[in-house]
């Protein structure tokens, strides 16, 4: 079987290992988790993720946005995971059609979101 890589981008170290968890029951190859974009840049040199998770807000005014829109012209499918609603986060506009799930994220939505994904249905 081929295993496919997923990347996790997220702040917040329990919510990082939960998803990475969940992801690797399911038999997926987990790149991180990353708590920041530099992380993620780097477990990316290594191994090219076929889907990226990225949290929105990764603290101190910081989001992934600049990174979602890298990752994208890379080819690479991602999800945003947000605990905020979508109109107190505004993406670019390259970015206001991705596919987002909320926090807490259930397993069921996000093996879901993973699947559509690298099935190509978003």
């Amino acid at each position: 079987m081929n295993q496919k890589n997923i990347l996790i981008l997220e702040d917040e170290a329990i919510i990082a290992m939960d998803m990475e968890m969940m992801l690797e029951d399911s038999g997926f190859s987990v790149l991180g988790p990353c708590s920041s974009v530099e992380a993620a840049r780097e477990a990316m040199a290594s191994r090219r993720p076929d889907v990226a998770i990225l949290d929105v807000n990764l603290g101190r005014g910081k989001t992934s946005f600049a990174f979602a829109e890298e990752i994208h012209a890379l080819g690479v499918p991602f999800v945003f995971l947000s605990g905020y609603s979508e109109n107190s986060v505004q993406a670019p506009e390259v970015l206001k059609s991705a596919l987002r799930l909320a926090k807490p994220v259930q397993e069921t939505d996000l093996l879901s979101a993973v699947n559509q994904l690298m099935s190509g249905l978003r």
